[in-house]
Parts: C-alpha cells; structure tokens; sequence
C-alpha cells in the first residue's frame, strides 16, 4: 500500500531516519568546544534561494576572510 507524502515525511523526518538524525544533532553544536564551533557556517537553504549573490558573498567571505 502506498504511503501518504506526510507519511513519507514523517518517515524521513523521525528522529533517526535520513532527515531527522542530521537535523537533531545540529542541536549538539552548542556542545562542541569554540573551537570547532568557529569552524562551522550554517546556510539557510531559503537565503541561498531568496538571495544567492548576498549569501553566496557570505560564505566566500567566510571562507576567504582575507581576500578583500
């Protein structure tokens, strides 16, 4: 029997599943050292979508602090 597109989500979504088990332990960065944290860029898919040039320059200036 075919599952519902919310009983797929559901499934990709539980805690343990594709989606689930990456987005959960997103939670577990607060944890780490600074260190590593300082390490880290989060992208926000809808910012890359609304404005790709603003969040693109973002993540190079990131990336390449000093090549402005």
């Amino acid at each position: 029997m075919p599952v519902s597109r919310f009983g797929r989500a559901d499934q990709l979504f539980a805690k343990e599943k594709i989606i689930g088990a990456p987005l959960s332990s997103i939670n577990a960065v607060l944890d780490l050292p600074q260190a590593i944290k300082d390490r880290l860029f989060f992208l926000r898919f809808g910012d890359l979508m609304a404005r790709p040039e603003e969040t693109m320059g973002r993540v190079f200036d990131w990336l390449y602090p000093d090549a402005r």
